[in-house]
């Protein structure tokens, strides 16, 4: 036993030897004989326990257990030598510490579980909203509410609110309550509701609730996000800008951008292969923007540096989850941080900007574009240089991808429905001989089935196809007990409405005529309706046009056999489905 003490806990507990490697010799090794811990809670020990209170010995030497230094107490008279080892005090006080780490987990997991438990709870309690207030709702799911996982279901927004409009209609409502995550989203399905938010009542629903986020992205509060006073004033000033006579100004810069298409098309047709539609008009709009916005002359079928830059904008801001979340939770998503546009490419659209703004003032250069009209707003001192960034940004968001798409879709159905084409271009031939062969802007003007075409185009595929308001203090609908709450977030569902045979009979079917009055019904909504409506619909109706014309003039197109048919169609930024057309020159 002597043997063992020596060679055993001696030698492995000696002065010195490390925490660990004690540890590991306790686990491994028995005690000898005689020696034995007390029972019960290691750490009832304290520090000033005598040597033999611990190992159970009747003889108490007055050496104390202090700290982890050695004590060797003069037991060599008795039949066994017993020693202090070093780290006594370390063991227990890692017994402790295991101790309070099993504790601490437990309590952190059980404060998970509770935490998590009141989540879940809450989460179904706001889930209730519509039913707490009476109103007509669908049952909605966790965690998204009516929506599907916006990061693995691509499905546009727009889909979404025109299921919930038939919905809603099947069961004979004229409003009624759905969620996006938590968030309570009312959703009017009657024209008169929709005539009295958007018109009718406008100063309780004034506001669009479009997310941006000023504080970071200063630019992104234009004319189309910012509120109430402030969006009045913006409005106001603005509104001489988009004037068929300021317009008419700015024409012959579009004529310039249309005969780059046309030279676009002409190669197509010479060298007999397949136009892409969507890419090439999307370069013409970028030529537009860039002359009437940016104040510069671009060819993007050449020079494709604005064209890519754009372009990289205009997907980037068309991440489902980011618009989904942002929509959902605006006050989260500034808090994070999250611009409204990427950061990157408008940075470089901003040192555009500021080079020819500088390149103007310096220079004294006066254009007629867009941008000469806000830069005459600032020099007397109706807007800042930030108000001019901030729209003239505006001006891209609003009319490239926009007009672009709707060139697109209607290029697509003319080449389908050739009967369409044909009356369209027997007009445009027509007009245009009244004007000596020259497309002017009065010329424009007189195209009746034109507009009729861009309109039925409009229908079936608006570029956004819900309209967005915010109630701006509690208002109860007429003739119900039903209370739209403040900040309640409200989504017309265009795409209902437009699809509707009640007031768009056999809405699948392309039928320009239908648009032969030329007062249009409230339920048509491509460019909103009231006081918020699109303040650049006719400056972005004329691009259309100028590039219809461009087509129809001189060629007759089809579609291209690689053409999927049914068209696949996603409204909003991200409709680009693939379109060529097989072009032939007209004799």
């Amino acid at each position: 036993m002597t043997e063992y003490c020596s060679s055993v806990w001696l030698n492995r507990l000696h002065v010195g030897k490390a925490n660990v490697a004690l540890n590991q010799t306790m686990r491994k090794s028995e005690p000898p004989s005689g020696l034995s811990l007390p029972k019960g809670n290691l750490s009832s020990i304290k520090h000033n326990t005598t040597l033999d209170t611990i190992v159970g010995l009747k003889k108490k030497p007055s050496t104390t257990l202090l700290s982890t230094r050695l004590v060797k107490p003069n037991y060599l008279a008795l039949c066994r030598p017993t020693y202090v080892y070093e780290g006594y005090t370390t063991l227990l006080t890692l017994c402790k510490d295991k101790m309070f780490v099993a504790s601490y987990i437990t309590y952190f997991i059980t404060a998970i579980v509770i935490l998590f438990s009141l989540l879940l709870i809450y989460l179904k309690w706001a889930l209730t909203y519509w039913k707490r207030k009476g109103v007509p709702y669908l049952s909605p799911n966790l965690p998204f509410g009516n929506f599907s996982n916006p990061i693995t279901n691509k499905t546009s927004i727009g889909f979404y609110y025109k299921r919930f409009y038939e919905e809603l209609k099947l069961k004979r409502k004229e409003f009624g309550g759905v969620y996006s995550f938590t968030a309570p989203i009312f959703v009017p399905i009657h024209q008169d509701i929709v005539k009295l938010i958007l018109i009718q009542e406008f100063s309780n629903f004034h506001d669009r609730g479009f997310y941006y986020n000023e504080k970071d992205q200063p630019v992104s509060a234009s004319l189309l996000t910012v509120a109430g006073s402030r969006w009045r004033k913006l409005r106001t000033k603005l509104t001489p800008t988009f004037t068929s006579a300021k317009i008419k100004t700015m024409f012959h810069l579009m004529v310039t951008c249309a005969k780059m298409l046309e030279e676009q098309i002409e190669e197509c047709c010479r060298n007999k292969t397949p136009i892409n539609v969507g890419d090439s008009v999307r370069r013409m709009t970028t030529d537009v923007i860039g002359s009437s916005a940016f104040g510069i002359e671009t060819d993007s079928y050449k020079d494709t540096t604005l064209y890519r830059t754009l372009e990289n904008i205009a997907i980037k801001m068309t991440n489902h989850f980011k618009q989904t979340f942002c929509i959902a939770l605006p006050k989260l998503a500034r808090f994070l941080k999250i611009p409204q546009m990427p950061p990157e490419e408008l940075n470089l659209i901003l040192e555009l900007l500021k080079e020819t703004i500088k390149f103007r003032t310096e220079k004294k250069v006066i254009r007629n574009d867009f941008l000469q009209l806000l830069l005459d707003m600032k020099n007397n001192g109706l807007i800042d240089v930030n108000e001019v960034q901030a729209q003239c940004v505006l001006f891209f968001l609003a009319g490239y991808e926009t007009t672009a798409s709707t060139l697109t879709f209607a290029l697509y159905e003319l080449a389908y429905n050739e009967n369409v084409q044909e009356n369209l271009r027997k007009e445009v031939l027509e007009v245009i001989a009244k004007y000596d062969g020259i497309v002017t802007y009065e010329a424009v003007q007189e195209m009746k089935y034109l507009q009729m075409v861009i309109d039925e185009t409009l229908r079936m595929y608006p570029p956004i196809a819900t309209l967005k308001r915010k109630c701006t203090k509690d208002f109860r609908i007429p003739n119900t007990n039903v209370v739209i709450e403040k900040n309640t977030a409200i989504f017309i569902p265009m795409l209902g409405f437009h699809y509707d045979a009640e007031y768009f009979p056999n809405p699948d079917k392309f039928m320009p005529e239908r648009f032969a009055a030329e007062n249009l019904p409230h339920t048509y909504l491509p460019f909103g309706l009231g006081p918020r409506s699109c303040i650049g619909d006719r400056f972005g109706k004329l691009q259309v046009k100028m590039g219809l014309i461009s087509f129809i003039r001189n060629y007759k197109f089809k579609l291209n056999h690689q053409v999927q048919l049914p068209l696949p169609y996603f409204s909003g930024f991200a409709g680009r489905p693939n379109i060529l057309l097989d072009i032939t020159k007209l004799n």
